[in-house]
């Protein structure tokens, strides 16, 4: 014995229903949901203030940079930026602006540089940005980083990455004493 096909909802609902009554449901069915709506929507408020617009309320310190000038090193400040704590780092390897060229200051820094905190609390790792690459530090080249690293906040110890050294090396600002203006 096979089981007959069921009629689609629909069409199982119209013959419940009079001929007559039909068109007076299909009338009902458009209307209810539109009354219901009305009945539970938002009602007209005017004109609301929404308050000032918004303020960016962060605060970044200015960050000092170590640039050359003739064999020594001169502190310079730059200003900040908020979630960039090693932003001094990343200063090094940028072109001085026309003021601090107009004073003759330049850098040593020629590519790129990175930074990230190390294995130590207050450790600072610096390697040219993507790895140490085959660039020749000079003394002060190292000096500049040492020192900019250090006048970071938090930082305690620097090591500096470089293909002269089969492991990284700590570079303290002190071994650059004789640098400094």
């Amino acid at each position: 014995m096979s089981a007959r096909p069921r009629p689609p909802l629909r069409t199982a609902a119209r013959s419940l229903l009079p001929a007559a009554a039909r068109p007076l449901a299909a009338v009902a069915a458009a209307v209810v949901p539109v009354v219901l709506a009305a009945a539970c929507g938002v009602q007209p408020t005017g004109i609301v203030s929404a308050g000032a617009g918004p303020v960016a309320s962060g605060y970044a310190a200015d960050v000092t940079v170590y640039l050359v000038q003739g064999a020594r090193l001169h502190r310079v400040t730059r200003p900040g930026r908020p979630g960039h704590p090693y932003l001094a780092i990343e200063q090094l390897s940028v072109p001085p602006t026309t003021q601090d060229r107009r004073r003759g200051l330049t850098t040593e820094i020629r590519r790129p540089l990175s930074a990230q905190a190390g294995d130590r609390p207050g450790q600072l790792v610096v390697a040219e940005y993507g790895g140490p690459y085959l660039t020749r530090w000079t003394r002060l080249a190292k000096a500049q980083v040492a020192c900019t690293a250090e006048a970071i906040p938090g930082v305690s110890s620097v090591t500096l990455a470089t293909w002269e050294d089969a492991l990284n090396r700590r570079v303290p600002c002190a071994g650059y004493r004789d640098l400094l203006a």
